[in-house]
Order: C-alpha cells, then sequence, then structure tokens
C-alpha cells in the first residue's frame, strides 16, 4: 500500500532531469521575444529554489507558470532586481486554487473587489457571531473553498481584507446575485429563532507586496 501511495513520488524522481529540461523549455518561450544580450545569470538563491519547486509543479498549469514568470523575470537585466527571494517561498504556500482567486482579485481595474462577511444575530440585540466571513463574486470554486484560499492569500501578505466598504454598491451587486447569498438570505427571511442575517459590506484589497508579486509572477514578461 505505501509502495502504491508513493509511486507518483518515484516517478517525479526518475522524471527530475526531464521536468528541468521542460523548465528550459518554458523559458526560452518566455524570452524568445526579448533582447538576448540582456539575459543574465540569475542569482542562485532566487533560481536554485524556483527551479527545483518548479520541477515538482509541472502538473499544475497555475504553478507552473508562477514559477516561470519568476525565473524569466530573475535572468532579465531588466526585470532581475524586481525579484525577490522570497516569491518561491509564497508560490509554495500557494494552492492552484488560490493561485485562480488571487488573480481573479488583481485581474479586476482596481485591484480590489467589493466582500460581503455575513453577521447573524438577534432581532433587537446589537450582538453577532460571523457566520461566514467572505462571501464574494468568484466563482472559480465553492463559496467556503475560496475564503479558505482567501485567508490563506491574507496570510502571505497578498490581499488584505479589510473593514472598509465601497460607497459604489456595484462592488456588491454581483455577490447578492449568487446563489449562495440567495440561498443564506431566504434561509433568514423568516426570521428563525429570532434570528436575522446582517450583510456588512468589506472589501479585499491587493497589499503592494501583493503588486509586486503579481507584476513579477503572474504577468509573463
Amino acid at each position: 500500500m505505501i509502495n502504491a501511495a508513493l509511486a507518483p513520488l518515484d516517478c517525479w524522481i526518475l522524471e527530475r532531469e526531464h521536468h528541468i529540461e521542460k523548465t528550459k523549455q518554458l523559458l526560452e518561450e518566455n524570452l524568445k521575444n526579448k533582447d538576448p544580450e540582456k539575459i543574465v545569470t540569475p542569482e542562485p538563491y532566487v533560481a536554485v529554489p524556483a527551479i527545483q519547486a518548479l520541477s515538482y509543479s509541472m502538473d499544475s498549469d497555475e504553478l507552473r507558470t508562477l514559477y516561470a514568470n519568476l525565473l524569466a523575470k530573475s535572468i532579465y537585466a531588466d526585470t532581475k532586481e524586481s525579484v525577490h527571494p522570497a516569491f518561491t517561498e509564497i508560490i509554495k504556500n500557494l494552492s492552484p486554487l488560490d493561485c485562480k482567486v488571487f488573480n481573479s482579485i488583481m485581474s479586476t481595474k482596481t485591484q480590489a473587489i467589493g466582500c460581503y462577511e455575513l453577521r447573524i444575530g438577534t432581532i433587537g440585540s446589537n450582538s453577532y457571531s460571523v457566520a461566514f466571513p467572505y462571501v464574494t463574486a468568484i466563482t472559480v470554486k465553492g463559496p467556503i473553498e475560496v475564503a479558505a484560499s482567501i485567508d490563506n492569500l491574507a496570510r502571505n501578505n497578498l490581499i488584505n481584507p479589510r473593514d472598509f466598504h465601497y460607497d459604489d454598491d456595484a462592488f456588491y451587486t454581483e455577490i447578492r446575485e449568487t446563489a449562495f447569498f440567495k440561498d443564506i438570505s431566504d434561509t433568514f427571511s423568516t426570521h428563525p429563532n429570532n434570528r436575522e442575517l446582517r450583510p456588512y459590506k468589506m472589501s479585499i484589497q491587493s497589499t503592494e507586496w501583493g503588486k509586486l508579486f503579481y507584476k513579477v509572477c503572474a504577468v509573463p514578461l
């Protein structure tokens, strides 16, 4: 049973050199339209961990893309200085779903989105409990999984869920149209056990660190 479980890892070890060759091919593709005279030797403390990590992330398009962009930026003179060695560790902390959620946030015009914290309280009382921390319009996965990704992205300081709301209700309209939001609203429409739903407007904004990470690792050279 153990041998069967570890069989894919055995294959990875055997194919490690093949993965490194594929890494080189990815870099050649990323740099094919760039000035060859500006291709320089990368810093080992950036390139070596990134190549090692990329070699076991080949099966994930999302992670492979981040590593490949990071490596391409690290060996190109015009962008080399923007590559922080911590970026490799951050990518290691991300799942493919985290990448999709991050891209959903960063690809918006403001690199920020509206968000609801769903609070439940007894009618007539100011106290409440948080039933769900982050309800967004992101649909790359279910709301529970997306909320977990938001937590992880915030833990890595790429985004910042804030107790701040936009005056423009357009940031929240799409959220209210999601099946998840509607289902919870319907559940509390009859005030079960004298409780009410109190959707609280918030926002999720990119950090300066997150913007740099996105520029280096998510945007092609």
